[in-house]
């Protein structure tokens, strides 16, 4: 099976910059060299290459290998949360259910 790829994995990130960083959970990722694939909302398909990863906040970033610039979401400041704020979360969990939502409170 050498040379073969195969899908392993999913989820759901978002851009953080306009260099094309995706933000997303360590859990989706695997570290190590591993081929990743981000695709956008247009089903658009980039590669991505794995930039760190922070396993106390399970959060792990990956760089779109393009030099087209992206929109993103800017980062909020969560000196601004309270206790008992709803939340919502939109993903793509375990890469099978697109465009879920699951509502929380802080």
């Amino acid at each position: 099976m050498a040379g073969k790829k195969i899908d392993f994995g999913g989820g759901s990130g978002f851009i953080a910059d306009p260099s094309g960083i995706v933000v997303t959970n360590m859990h989706v990722v695997y570290e190590g060299q591993f081929d990743y694939e981000v695709t956008d909302y247009q089903n658009k398909k980039f590669v991505a290459k794995l930039i760190g990863v922070d396993l106390i906040n399970d959060t792990a970033f990956l760089k779109i290998q393009t030099e087209q610039s992206f929109p993103f979401l800017k980062l909020g400041d969560s000196s601004k949360i309270f206790l008992g704020q709803n939340v919502l979360a939109i993903g793509n969990v375990l890469g099978l259910f697109n465009n879920t939502v699951s509502s929380g409170i802080i």
